[in-house]
């Protein structure tokens, strides 16, 4: 590394990247933040899908 600061970046909807980041985050020293979307998205997985297809268009 150059001596720069690390920043982890992350969205997860289930946890499953979260426990990546906090991963990495350990490995590493780096910080991390949480990208929270508002609204919130559904706990339905499938309302889920939906939702994450409409905010790509």
């Amino acid at each position: 590394m150059n001596g720069g600061r690390i920043l982890i970046a992350y969205f997860s909807w289930s946890g499953n990247t979260r426990g990546v980041a906090e991963e990495i985050r350990r490995q590493t020293g780096a910080d991390v933040f949480e990208i929270i979307p508002v609204p919130a998205y559904s706990d339905d997985y499938n309302t889920v899908l939906m939702e994450a297809q409409e905010d790509q268009h």
